[in-house]
């Protein structure tokens, strides 16, 4: 699997990696990723460079939540990328970034379909590891409420593609994230508004 090999083997898949292609690889070839991904941002940190440090990880947090979760391999792997970005102070902006940038893509009728319907995943994945922490967590509300008041209208081919490469169904993210937040918050009767928007970062090119 040259793909598969790729990762293990330490070289980083493209940013913008589709779900189809991260949804046939192991939970041990993703290790392997997420493995060389810190070491990764170890050496910058040696090298002084922080930004890059967290680049790396946060590279590797986009590419973890972009894979269709059905062996539980992001709540497997997700750890100790959230405990090296917290202590560089970068996880929950990391999140905020990934979010925005998904929203992003997701309505770029532009971009291929396939890396489109990536963002479904990479968002569904969010939601499911913020949602515990959402009763203490500011900045997890905040995302829950930028997914909400964005009004998720999933195009067409995205839901078909979803579908034909996995029977994959396709949720209604907005909706989702509006009953959860109003189950975190029932005394409210407008939950967290969104605040200190992100700007997305351009995805890079999908090397197809």
């Amino acid at each position: 699997m040259i793909l598969g090999q790729s990762l293990a083997h330490g070289q980083s898949p493209s940013r913008a990696m589709p779900y189809n292609e991260l949804m046939i690889l192991s939970f041990d070839e993703m290790e392997a990723f997420v493995r060389q991904k810190m070491a990764e941002s170890q050496t910058h940190l040696r090298q002084s460079s922080e930004s890059q440090a967290v680049e790396s990880l946060r590279s590797a947090l986009q590419t973890l939540l972009s894979r269709p979760d059905q062996d539980n391999t992001v709540a497997r792997l997700i750890h100790p990328l959230r405990t090296a970005l917290l202590q560089l102070s970068a996880f929950e902006d990391s999140l905020a970034s990934l979010a925005s940038e998904a929203l992003s893509v997701l309505q770029n009728s532009r971009l291929p379909v396939e890396l489109r319907a990536t963002q479904v995943f990479l968002l569904e994945n969010m939601m499911a590891e913020l949602r515990p922490l959402l009763g203490q967590n500011p900045e997890a509300q905040r995302i829950f409420a930028q997914i909400r008041d964005a009004q998720i209208k999933i195009p067409p081919d995205v839901t078909r593609h979803r579908r034909m490469t996995g029977m994959f169904g396709t949720p209604d993210l907005s909706l989702i994230a509006k009953q959860v937040l109003e189950q975190a918050f029932p005394d409210e009767a407008s939950p967290p508004r969104r605040s200190r928007p992100t700007q997305p970062k351009a995805p890079r090119p999908l090397n197809l």
